[in-house]
């Protein structure tokens, strides 16, 4: 067993950068709910029109060893997983849900006139015996813009809250890709344990969840050691001010080093997440301008037919 250092922390979720066969800790909690390699050898060519980048590819997604050997090492334990139509089916399986995307999803590299807009979530090993209260197909409010995050295969917290509430316990990501999972489980209120392979990704979680630990109502923050910017710390260290883009004490402790750092990914995902919003604005605006055209360009040859 490697023992690692968190990437982040905080009262109520774990993050660790590494392989999460080597980094175990993950396996310490009670319901297990990723989003593995499917095993489909997943790439993505580039499409200018769309306004689409390409991207070579997830790691471990040849095939679905990666997956399967998660699932040997958590052994019979509730386990919410997702996957693909086109890859093999996990082992113990007790039911299929389906998760419908928003509309505007699955239209690249559709060629049937069906968007490819489901994915499976497998309900793997023992789960509890309920009345049949909630649809097995989870549905998604807003667009696919409302869950970007830089991660192909982002997936919305909306989705994750729906499955993790249905089971008790610390929750267990070892695939956490752009960290959708954990931060569902801490707005539940719930605690989670989390490992990714790639440290771009790691960063991109660590935002995600360094944003959800500010509140901008008011000049304070919070987080697992300052309950109100007035307070002094536990170790009697000097008051801590606010700033709008640093946070230190006169010590430059690492508690605070951590902090300043983290509102700094903060302040650099927003201004990505800003960019990102103006360049999908940008492309709905040139696709409205060229509907327009494509309209206009139609009616005048219908005049021009109607003419006598």
């Amino acid at each position: 067993m490697v023992v690692v250092e968190p990437y982040y922390a905080d009262d109520a979720v774990t993050l660790y950068h590494g392989d999460c066969l080597e980094v175990t800790e993950w396996l310490a909690a009670d319901v297990l709910v990723t989003d593995p390699p499917y095993g489909i050898a997943w790439t993505k060519g580039q499409n200018n029109a769309a306004g689409s980048n390409a991207h070579a590819g997830i790691a471990n997604d040849s095939d679905t060893t990666a997956r399967d050997a998660v699932l040997d090492a958590w052994g019979d334990r509730p386990a919410v997983v997702f996957g693909s139509f086109r890859a093999p089916f996990p082992r113990n399986v007790r039911q299929v849900l389906v998760w419908r995307k928003p509309v505007d999803a699955g239209v690249i590299g559709s060629t049937t006139g069906y968007r490819t807009d489901t994915e499976l979530v497998f309900l793997v090993g023992p789960h509890p015996r309920r009345n049949p209260t909630r649809s097995s197909v989870l549905t998604t409010n807003g667009g696919v813009a409302n869950y970007r995050t830089g991660h192909p295969h982002s997936k919305p917290t909306g989705v994750l809250e729906q499955l993790i509430d249905w089971l008790p316990g610390v929750v267990a990501d070892p695939f956490a890709g752009s960290g959708s999972t954990l931060v569902a489980a801490r707005s539940l209120g719930r605690k989670a344990i989390g490992v990714e392979l790639e440290e771009r990704y790691c960063e991109v979680i660590a935002k995600r969840l360094a944003q959800d630990v500010l509140d901008f109502g008011g000049c304070r923050m919070s987080h697992p050691w300052v309950t109100d910017w007035r307070d002094e710390l536990p170790y009697r260290s000097p008051w801590m001010q606010w700033q709008p883009d640093v946070v230190e004490c006169d010590h430059h402790c690492r508690r605070c080093d951590a902090e300043t750092a983290r509102l700094r990914r903060h302040a650099d995902l927003m201004s990505d997440l800003a960019a990102h919003q103006r360049d999908v604005i940008e492309g709905y605006t040139r696709e409205v301008a060229n509907l327009t055209e494509a309209n206009a360009a139609l009616r005048r040859h219908i005049d021009r037919k109607e003419a006598p």
